[in-house]
């Protein structure tokens, strides 16, 4: 049975559409994490993001809409909530009247139609707005300064944007051995210099506004290419520069962001995409962030219970992902740290984490002593076959009785010295146990099963069956979740790291 990390809101939510950051990212996943900062900006003091400004009453308009309903949406994290509903007169016209006021961000007016605007609120939340029934996108707004910053911005930047992918265009279309690529390259650069100077314009005449903050958050950094000894560009240290300033104008201080789509996206990018997909790379970023959060208790919070809930066994498929998970749990959900969550919940998930924690790839395999169908005592360590695949199913699964016949045939296909399977039969009894062995005619494989779970109990973590490890000559743990198509290749990157 599984057990979920505790999700700290309780939310009514609605369907709307996801908010992807539409910043672009290096074309790569092979980072190098050793030694990687992810440092943020100048730290303020903390804001917290449930604090309401009130009251709200925002007006507003719609030429040419007549009747329907409108929805306020709020958004925590990735996230979103309804928070208010009204009706819509005959003339567009509607209010969102909330007394207690609301916490500053991101929020969308919705119609019916799924089609909406979006309005940062901050501190003033009495404010107008105007838009038209065919244009939502162009939006007046009087009162409310950041969200008149957001399409005021907006208006400045979409002719560039159009210039620039009008360049991008012709510059996919081109080698770079065409006379013409420099040039437009030197276009894009201009271009971009210039959405770089029109921004800084809007931010340094705004320094404090929240939309300031909430669009130099959610920028990438701007990281020049250097050179190497042969005149290449060196992507490494581009990479690494990348990194070191991903976090810059993020202030883990502020509250205020994780109710914008902005921290949400820069997670999902630093851990999905900048950060090479294995268990020792990904500790080394996790660490890092986590390191720096340590004393912005929202995001602390947040960062932990999304980075392990997304690494937690079944929401993965990175081959280890209870590498991450045990780490996870184990350094940052401890009493003392995980204060959001009670004694008896942290204890099920250290627990959880400690089932794991002993067949993790790259540790000695532990060994298994249980019954053969003649009641013989039979062991994993008294094979000699060089890669063993311990094999754990159950009778009645489906998925093992998909399973089993692909790996019987890859079993049959191998040189019996060089590969055997070590089958654990789990959660069945004696005569389900023996009669799916004639079934399926595993006979020739080291049948096992303990209707105790004893012997099997803290050795091998099995979180659905059918649940495949491989051993390697040294009796270390190489794979695990693995399908049997995926044998082979491990066994061969074991081989040629001999």
């Amino acid at each position: 049975m599984r057990i979920l990390l505790f999700i700290f809101l309780s939310l009514t939510f609605v369907a709307c559409s996801s908010n992807e950051s539409n910043s672009s990212t290096p074309n790569t996943t092979a980072v190098s994490t050793s030694n990687t900062s992810a440092t943020s900006g100048t730290q303020g003091p903390i804001i917290d993001s449930g604090t309401k400004y009130g009251p709200t009453k925002i007006d507003v308009t719609v030429e040419g809409m007549s009747g329907g309903n409108a929805y306020l949406i709020g958004m925590y994290t990735d996230q979103n909530y309804r928070v208010d509903s009204v009706g819509v007169d005959r003339q567009g016209r509607f209010t969102f009247d909330i007394k207690e006021g609301l916490p500053a961000g991101l929020y969308f007016v919705v119609f019916q139609d799924n089609r909406n605007f979006q309005l940062i609120l901050d501190k003033d939340q009495v404010f107008s707005v105007k838009t038209r029934n065919n244009s939502l996108g162009s939006v007046e707004v009087t009162g409310n300064k950041a969200s008149e910053l957001l399409y005021e911005t907006r208006n400045v930047e979409t002719p560039i944007n159009n210039s620039l992918s009008a360049v991008e265009a012709q510059l996919r279309e081109k080698n770079p051995s065409d006379s013409n690529f420099e040039n437009f390259k030197a276009q894009k650069a201009r271009i971009l210099a210039q959405k770089k100077e029109a921004f800084d314009q809007i931010f340094n005449a705004n320094p404090g506004n929240f939309f300031t903050i909430f669009k130099k958050a959610g920028q990438n950094p701007n990281v020049d290419f250097t050179y190497d000894e042969m005149g290449e560009k060196d992507m490494v240290k581009y990479l690494w520069d990348y990194r070191q300033n991903y976090w810059a104008d993020v202030n883990f201080n502020d509250g205020r962001l994780l109710r914008t789509p902005v921290i949400q996206n820069k997670l999902k990018n630093y851990i999905n995409k900048l950060t090479i997909q294995h268990p020792d790379s990904l500790k080394i970023s996790i660490d890092f962030l986590m390191n720096n959060v340590m004393d912005s208790p929202e995001y602390y919070k947040y960062f932990a219970n999304w980075i392990a809930i997304n690494f937690e066994p079944t929401e993965t498929k990175l081959m280890d992902s209870q590498a991450i998970y045990v780490h996870m749990v184990t350094n940052y959900f401890t009493p003392e740290k995980a204060v959001w969550s009670t004694p008896a919940e942290i204890q099920a998930l250290q627990n959880r984490a400690g089932e794991m924690r002993q067949s993790l790839v790259g540790l000695a395999a532990p060994d298994v002593v249980s019954t053969n169908p003649s009641g013989q005592t039979k062991s994993i360590y008294e094979m000699n076959q060089d890669y063993i695949v311990v094999y754990m199913y159950n009778p009645e699964c489906e998925h093992c009785q998909e399973e089993t016949p692909k790996l019987l045939n890859y079993y049959n296909q191998m040189n019996k010295k060089e590969l055997g399977v070590f089958a654990i039969a789990i959660d069945t009894d004696d005569t389900k146990w023996k009669n799916y062995i004639s079934k399926a005619g595993i006979q020739k494989w080291v049948n096992v099963h303990d209707p105790t779970n004893q012997s099997i109990y803290g050795k091998y973590f099995v979180d659905v069956t059918p649940e495949l490890y491989l051993l390697n000559p040294d009796r270390k743990i190489i794979g695990k979740n693995l399908k049997t198509h995926q044998v082979q290749e491990m066994i061969d990157m074991d081989k040629n790291r001999r």
